[in-house]
């Protein structure tokens, strides 16, 4: 069986779980070489799901985007943290795939923002809904940056390869 099969496969089945699960830690990340498919695979079993697909290259964004810039509400008195508008659909309802890719390769600041996202599916101060998440990403042997998952990340996912 071919490695992009396997990888359908696997990442169909982590779905499943997240799909049947009342637990959004489920988060699975696949690692394969580069031109492998991934994806192009996750963008696949959005549609095989019927699930939105939002796709988010994270290994050149800024941790702000995530975990929010404050944004004072004089009203109520509050600083809310306001993260980036790719969040809003997915906020506003529906069935979504979130693809965090090229993960590894994402700074450990933005590997720490995406924390909260990763395990409480929580963007700066949006709850998301419950949603399925993915992330993909090369290992480090053949990444452009040698990017590696910190400890933190690596140990609340499903390792896919």
């Amino acid at each position: 069986m071919s490695s992009y099969l396997r990888q359908f496969d696997a990442i169909s089945v982590a779905i499943q779980v997240q799909q049947q699960s009342s637990l959004e830690t489920a988060t699975p990340i696949v690692l394969g070489d580069t031109g492998t498919g991934k994806t192009s695979c996750v963008e696949q079993l959005s549609e095989y799901f019927n699930l939105s697909y939002m796709g988010w290259s994270v290994a050149q964004s800024m941790p702000e985007l995530v975990g929010g810039l404050p944004y004072a509400n004089l009203e109520e008195g509050v600083v809310n943290m306001l993260p980036s508008d790719r969040f809003l659909p997915v906020v506003e309802g529906g069935n979504w795939l979130v693809c965090l890719d090229e993960l590894p390769d994402a700074s450990r600041n933005m590997q720490s923002a995406l924390h909260l996202l990763l395990t409480h599916g929580q963007a700066g101060s949006l709850q998301l809904p419950k949603h399925v998440q993915v992330a993909c990403g090369n290992p480090p042997q053949v990444s452009t940056t040698g990017g590696t998952l910190s400890p933190a990340v690596s140990t609340r996912m499903c390792q896919i390869l």
